[in-house]
């Protein structure tokens, strides 16, 4: 037992020592981006950043700020880091990336750097990271507790296979993306619902849909799960949007609608009509993978909604089936629309509770499936050398690995092929998620028996 303790306090030690040290030596724009809005909340006491800025923004770049949780978790924890006086210099670096941004001329990210040694870089954005850890610690405790209530051995498979999980290293500490933040009310909403309390299941859902866009999609799907019947539903429905309303209500009036950009800009618009990739681009070919998801959760909804036989129930596994649920819809969805890898935390609480409970598919299929996430993505000097520019800022202009190759090899088409496996094998997974856990759900939800646990 102690030698089991001792190597999991090594193990535990090793993921949190990589996490120093990516936190100081790695940053993408959105960082910056992500943590500007929120020190008017912290520092200027501003409640509404979107009534505060009005189309400013919307105008210079054809979007605003993050959904409302996002400025207020951030601001918060600004807060506290200022009262703390753990983030000395903050202010007035943030000042800097006022004075920059507002002027709307073309700037490089080093410009908020200037004059600065290279240990306050580190240590200003190791501090803009630093959120994340704490955030972090929630959810794996949120998500062994999960675990646990199903089955205790599980606790250790998810702890392990989270630690180093390559989509939430990147994502989180190289990246620097807030949607930890999402991970966390996901996780929320599943604990809530494993425990049978459909209140504040739908109180935690009606927070994530303040975190992020895609929480919409799943939200008829949410509430025909966990609730058994239509009276049940129409109460968790209202708890979600009773939930929601509470802030941005009062954020839509006071903004004057701006807060609604969060969710319909030009710039998301735009985003979801696109095709899969620019090599092999086909003008029809964008239509009809959205046509073929829209189909995909019409027919999962009518699924879910099919009358229930009286008396047959889930015997309390009704969060189970949300969590196949969810992962089918996602993994479709980034089937048949562009994704980055930081998208892929969309998913990622339930992809780790699937993974956990059992082998869908084989460790080499999984590693290809994220090989190819991270082929096809890392294809800009952002995301390339320039993502270590606080080690060296003029490692921002070094030319990407695409760049390299393009005139070597059809480096392009070989990207793009990456990309249509990995839409390929998102289906491929949606189909066995759907075969071993859905399907024998369902199957005791109409009343037609079925396996399955």
């Amino acid at each position: 037992m102690k030698n089991s303790k001792r190597g999991w306090g090594l193990w535990l030690g090793l993921a949190v020592l990589i996490r120093l040290i990516l936190m100081p030596i790695t940053l993408h724009g959105d960082l910056i981006y992500t943590n500007y809005f929120p020190y008017f909340f912290s520092y200027e006491r501003v409640w509404d950043i979107y009534g505060y800025f009005g189309d400013h923004f919307l105008k210079l770049s054809g979007y605003t700020y993050y959904a409302p949780m996002i400025y207020f978790i951030s601001g918060i924890f600004q807060f506290l880091l200022r009262i703390t006086h753990l983030a000395p210099g903050f202010q007035v670096f943030m000042f800097r990336v006022h004075e920059t941004m507002i002027v709307a001329a073309p700037h490089q990210i080093s410009d908020y750097f200037v004059g600065l040694s290279r240990a306050e870089a580190f240590r200003l954005i190791f501090i803009m990271k630093l959120p994340y850890l704490v955030i972090e610690a929630a959810c794996l405790w949120l998500l062994c507790g999960i675990c646990r209530l199903w089955d205790r051995a599980e606790a250790e498979r998810a702890f392990r296979g989270w630690l180093f999980h390559p989509v939430l290293l990147f994502s989180v500490y190289c990246f620097g993306t807030y949607r930890i933040y999402t991970v966390f009310f996901v996780l929320l909403v599943i604990y809530f619902a494993v425990r049978s309390q459909n209140v504040l299941a739908g109180v935690a859902y009606g927070l994530l849909l303040l975190t992020d866009n895609f929480p919409w999609i799943l939200l008829l799907p949410t509430v025909l799960i966990l609730g058994s019947t239509w009276r049940e539903r129409i109460k968790i429905l209202a708890c979600i949007l009773a939930s929601f309303s509470a802030i941005f209500v009062p954020l839509w009036i006071h903004s004057g609608g701006y807060v609604s950009y969060v969710y319909a800009s030009p710039v998301l618009a735009k985003a979801a009509a696109q095709g899969l990739t620019h090599s092999f681009a086909v003008k029809e070919i964008a239509l009809i993978t959205k046509v073929f998801f829209v189909a995909a959760y019409a027919w999962m909804l009518w699924m879910l909604a099919r009358p229930r036989q009286a008396g047959v129930e889930l015997q309390g596994k009704r969060a189970q089936l949300f969590v196949a649920v969810c992962a089918w819809i996602l993994l479709i969805f980034y089937a048949a629309s562009q994704t980055l890898v930081q998208y892929f935390m969309w998913v990622f609480p339930f992809w780790m509770l699937l993974e956990t409970r059992e082998k869908l598919w084989s460790r080499w299929v999984g590693a290809a499936f994220f090989l190819c996430l991270f082929f096809f993505n890392l294809d800009s000097r952002a995301l390339n050398a320039g993502l270590f520019m606080p080690l060296h800022w003029d490692w921002a202009g070094v030319p990407s690995v695409h760049e390299r190759l393009a005139s070597r090899m059809p480096y392009g088409k070989m990207v793009a092929a990456a990309r249509w496996l990995f839409s390929g094998m998102c289906l491929y997974f949606a189909y066995r998620i759907y075969r071993e856990r859905i399907a024998p759900r369902l199957a005791v939800l109409s009343g037609g028996g079925g396996g399955g646990s």
